[in-house]
C-alpha cells in the first residue's frame, strides 16, 4: 500500500537521514542488550560489586546490587524504546519534494 508523502522503502532506505536513524538504531539496540545482559548478570551474581571493587559499598546488605540491577534494568527499557523510535523514524523519512 503506498501512502501519499512517505516514501517506498528503497527510497527510504537510500536518504541520508534514514540512515542515520537507523545507525542510531542500531547502536541503541546494541547498548539495551548489553545493560539488560548486566542486569541479568547482577541477578545472578550479585557480589560482582564487591569482587570488582574489591569493597563492599552497602556493608554486605545487598542493597547497592539491586540498587545497580534496577538501574541497568531501566537503562535496558529505555534504550529499547529509543531503538525502536529510531527504527520508525528510519522507516518514515519525509520525502524531499
Amino acid at each position: 500500500m503506498v501512502t501519499p508523502g512517505v516514501p517506498s522503502d528503497r527510497e527510504s532506505r537510500s536518504t541520508p537521514r534514514a540512515r542515520l536513524h537507523r545507525a542510531m538504531a542500531w547502536v541503541a539496540s546494541a547498548l539495551s542488550v548489553v545493560a539488560a545482559g548486566l542486569a541479568l548478570l547482577s541477578l545472578a551474581r550479585p557480589e560482582w560489586i564487591e569482587a570488582l571493587f574489591e569493597a563492599s559499598p552497602d556493608a554486605g546488605s545487598g542493597q547497592a546490587e539491586w540498587m545497580v540491577t534496577l538501574v541497568l534494568a531501566a537503562i535496558a527499557v529505555v534504550l529499547a524504546i529509543a531503538a525502536r523510535v529510531e527504527w520508525r523514524r528510519a522507516r518514515i523519512v519525509p520525502s524531499r519534494a
